[in-house]
């Protein structure tokens, strides 16, 4: 059985969209980076697919 979607994991995924950035987001949310990663492995992990194409230049 998949892990439930948090509220939490969403936002980040909307605010990491809308900055272009993981280290962006993490400042606008006031958490880690390592924080935010998680998260976002955690929502990706729940779906099944990736959800960003990763780059030394952002996201």
């Amino acid at each position: 059985m998949a892990t439930p979607i948090k509220l939490n994991q969403l936002r980040a995924f909307v605010e990491i969209n809308r900055h272009g950035s993981i280290r962006a987001a993490s400042r606008f949310l006031s958490l880690s980076q390592p924080a935010l990663t998680k998260s976002i492995r955690d929502l990706e992990d729940s779906l099944g697919a990736k959800l960003f194409i990763r780059s030394n230049q952002g996201i």
